[in-house]
C-alpha cells in the first residue's frame, strides 16, 4: 500500500515537540489507512489524501516556520482537494480521539464534491451539508481504537499512547465489549 503519511516538519521540529509529533503519527499510521477502507475510495480524486504534519496552518500556507495567526490555536485539521491532502495541525490535538476524529472529518471532505463545496457553503459552516456529513462521520471516532492497541496492553494496563485520556483503558475495554457477540 501506498505510504499515506508524509511530514515534512521533520526539518524544523523543537525538540519539546517531537514526542508530541510521534505520539500524532503514531495515531495516523495506524488508524488513517483503517479508515480509507473502511470509508472507501472517493469517486473525485484517483488516490486517497495523503496526511501532513504541521505545526500551524499559517506556517504551512506562508512556508515560514513559526508563522501564527488569529485561528493558530483553534485549526485541528483540513482538507484541500486540489493538492488532496489532510493537514494536521498537531499542536492543537488535545488527545487521541482528536486526531482520530480530524482523520474521519477530513477524509471525509475527499469523498465529497468539490465543485459543490461553494454551493453547500452559502448557508454558513454549520449549515454546510458537507461540514455536517463529516462531523457525523467524526461520531464513529472509537470504532478506530482497536487499531491502537491489544488486548494484552489493555490487560497489562500499559498506556504506549500518551494522547489517550485517562480512562483509555476503560474506553477501549466497554467499546470491544461493545462489538463482541453477545452470548
Amino acid at each position: 500500500m501506498k505510504d499515506l503519511t508524509n511530514n515534512p516538519l521533520k526539518k524544523y521540529v523543537l525538540s519539546e515537540d517531537k514526542e508530541l509529533i510521534d505520539d500524532v503519527q503514531f495515531v495516523v499510521d495506524k488508524v488513517y489507512p483503517h479508515i480509507v477502507s473502511n470509508l472507501g475510495p472517493s469517486e473525485y480524486v484517483n488516490e486517497p489524501p495523503t496526511v501532513e504534519l504541521w505545526e500551524d496552518i499559517y506556517a504551512r500556507v506562508s512556508g515560514i516556520p513559526g508563522m501564527e495567526g488569529e485561528e493558530s490555536e483553534s485549526s485541528k485539521a483540513q482538507y484541500e482537494d486540489h493538492v488532496n491532502k489532510i493537514f494536521i495541525y498537531y499542536p492543537n490535538m488535545v488527545n487521541t480521539e482528536d486526531v482520530i476524529r480530524a482523520l474521519l472529518h477530513e477524509y471525509t471532505h475527499s469523498l465529497q464534491d468539490p465543485d459543490k463545496k461553494e454551493e453547500n457553503r452559502k448557508d454558513g459552516y454549520e449549515m454546510d451539508q458537507n461540514e455536517v456529513e463529516a462531523s457525523i462521520a467524526e461520531l464513529n471516532w472509537k470504532d478506530y481504537l482497536k487499531y491502537l492497541t491489544t488486548k494484552e496492553q489493555i490487560e497489562e494496563s500499559k498506556n504506549p499512547f500518551g494522547l489517550l485520556s485517562d480512562d483509555w483503558k476503560e474506553q477501549i475495554i466497554n467499546h470491544e465489549k461493545n462489538l463482541s457477540p453477545t452470548s
